[in-house]
């Protein structure tokens, strides 16, 4: 069952609250008022920063231009 974050617009108490994805909105367990749903962003990883990321690709040897011709080495399984 997810778990959904919610704001209160009466008493602007924060919520934690699990219920299904088809229930209706559940009213704040502090003061019964309304709850706005609120979404949470997770921070950007860009692999930037001390030492080589696992995301980084490794440098192309080919010549410029080589990209998607017989001529790249990544395209020829070299």
């Amino acid at each position: 069952m997810p778990t959904y974050d919610y704001e209160c617009n009466q008493c602007a108490e924060n919520h934690r609250i699990q219920h299904a994805m088809s229930a209706e909105k559940p009213a704040c367990p502090s003061c019964g008022g309304e709850l706005t749903q609120v979404f949470l962003v997770a921070p950007a990883v860009n692999g930037a920063g001390s030492g080589a990321s696992d995301f980084d690709a490794p440098a192309c040897e080919a010549p410029m231009g080589a990209c998607g011709t017989g001529m790249c080495p990544a395209f020829n399984g070299s």
